[in-house]
């Protein structure tokens, strides 16, 4: 959950209205989180499609803590551009 809350930075600096209402639950939020990226204990390949975009270009690629954090707050921009955040869709998420 810690790389959740830095997700939820993310949205903290996008300026959104009731983060939590937003965003249904934080368990919610982070399952969204992990399974953008990892799907039956595998890399998705969004996390491939992340990770070479940023991993040469990063400051902090060395730091595995704070890279993660960094492709933590990708997904959560992703997750919200496509309105998968909304808690709206709550019902939809394990489908």
């Amino acid at each position: 959950m810690g790389l959740a809350r830095s997700a939820g930075q993310a949205l903290f600096d996008l300026a959104i209205h009731d983060i939590d209402g937003f965003i249904g639950s934080r368990e919610r939020f982070g399952a969204l989180l992990y399974n953008r990226y990892i799907e039956k204990d595998e890399p998705t390949p969004h996390f491939f499609r992340v990770w070479n975009n940023l991993y040469s270009h990063s400051l902090v690629r060395d730091a595995d803590v704070s890279f993660a954090a960094v492709m933590a707050r990708v997904a959560a921009i992703e997750l919200l551009a496509n309105g998968t955040l909304n808690a709206s869709q709550e019902d939809s998420d394990k489908g």
